[in-house]
């Protein structure tokens, strides 16, 4: 499969995105003058685990590359959209693994399609009583059913001995 190269907006003379999700520099001149080869440009990650890269006029400008390519071959991206990989995994910014969606969207193919849980972070809890365990996928969820998230919290790290007549570990 031939890659697809186009320029990047604002970058023209500069620099290339590919529908793979490749970054590459042209060959060309600084504003001091320097000539520049061009060459295949190595991202780095983000802290949120997406791919990125710096691009450079006068000072370095980091953007994310799935934005990068959404916006060069699916068009600008309207104020309140997101870019979306459809299979979830984020380095992986082939311009068919990208749509652009409503956060709305973005949760439910996150929620529905991927199996993520958002609102459950931390580590899964279990409380045990004489009638019967209960699991949950977080505190934060146990809270929400009812039991206080921070005394659970409390008991997995042995600060506290039961709450509400359970006694909660980690899972």
């Amino acid at each position: 499969m031939v890659e697809n190269w186009r320029d990047i907006p604002g970058y023209e003379d500069t620099h290339e995105v590919s529908d793979q999700g490749n970054v590459r520099s042209k060959p060309h001149d600084d504003v001091r003058g320097s000539s520049w080869v061009g060459k295949a440009r190595k991202p780095s990650l983000s802290p949120y685990g997406y791919f990125q890269i710096s691009l450079y006029r006068t000072k370095p400008i980091t953007k994310a590359i799935h934005q990068l390519v959404a916006h060069v071959f699916l068009g600008p991206i309207e104020s309140g959209m997101q870019v979306n990989h459809i299979n979830g995994i984020r380095t992986d910014n082939r311009l068919e693994n990208l749509e652009i969606v409503t956060p709305q969207e973005n949760m439910r193919h996150s929620r529905e399609v991927l199996g993520n849980f958002h609102g459950t972070r931390g580590r899964p809890v279990v409380g045990v009583s004489h009638n019967g365990t209960v699991f949950f996928r977080s505190a934060r969820l146990a809270d929400k059913a009812g039991f206080c998230g921070s005394h659970i919290a409390k008991c997995c790290r042995g600060k506290l001995k039961r709450h509400a007549g359970y006694e909660w570990s980690y899972a």
